[in-house]
């Protein structure tokens, strides 16, 4: 059995090694709105969060990549990473501490042509749609090349209607993709309806088996597609 050890506590992080190597985990602490902790049981009692960031790594090993603490009730449940398809922590639960080490501890994203890309069935407005994507690292997907729009169909086939990361919130007809990037013209003409856009809403949107794209209002509820651009 591998022996764990507490090397360094601060207010914003923890730092769990295994004695006798360099094998470490350095938890962050976190506070998570809009995407939630994906977690891995119920949670046992424990004296403090330090010793639920040592008995969470005892318990899981690599799969610790997060834990959640109530000082008050001190329940520690252990977490392997985050969703944008869980509950975001709620009072009861407490403090919320994070390994974002590698690209594992986000499982809601698969790999395609370069592009990590992930839908998120929650209809959500594109505000919160876009600040779910944050929440995971992310941006909601941009499709300027034949590459990404392959992977648009792939995440959404034929079922979804999806949010893009593509609006003209900043100033009327003027399309910016969520990388800060305008969108091309030629691009335009290519991918959006032929009669759109018709200034019916800022952000645009992907129907469901429909080749192009649409404007409509920001405030709809839909089903949206995240990218991971750095992870």
């Amino acid at each position: 059995m591998r022996l764990f050890s507490l090397t360094y506590v601060y207010f914003s992080y923890i730092l769990v090694k295994i004695q006798g190597s360099y094998d470490a985990k350095e938890y962050q602490k976190m506070t998570l709105s809009y995407c939630g902790p994906i977690r891995l049981d119920d949670g046992w009692w424990s004296d403090s969060q330090t010793t639920c960031a040592i008995e969470c790594r005892e318990r899981y090993e690599a799969d610790c990549r997060g834990f959640l603490y109530n000082q008050y009730s001190h329940v520690c449940v252990p977490a392997s990473g985050l969703s944008g398809h869980s509950d975001p922590p709620d009072e009861a639960e407490g403090d919320f501490y994070f390994a974002a080490d590698d690209c594992n501890v986000y499982p809601d994203f698969s790999l395609y042509l370069g592009i990590r890309y992930a839908l998120i069935n929650k209809e959500r407005s594109y505000e919160l749609a876009r600040s779910t994507c944050q929440c995971l690292n992310a941006r909601l997907i941009v499709v300027d090349s034949i590459n990404s729009w392959n992977v648009l169909w792939l995440a959404a086939g034929l079922t979804n209607t999806v949010w893009l990361g593509l609006d003209d919130i900043a100033q009327d007809d003027h399309f910016v993709w969520s990388n800060g990037r305008p969108l091309d013209p030629i691009w335009r003409s290519l991918i959006f309806y032929p009669t759109e856009p018709r200034n019916i809403g800022d952000c645009v949107y992907k129907l469901a088996g429909n080749y192009f794209i649409n404007t409509t209002d920001c405030a709809s509820n839909l089903t949206f597609v995240c990218e991971q651009p750095y992870c």
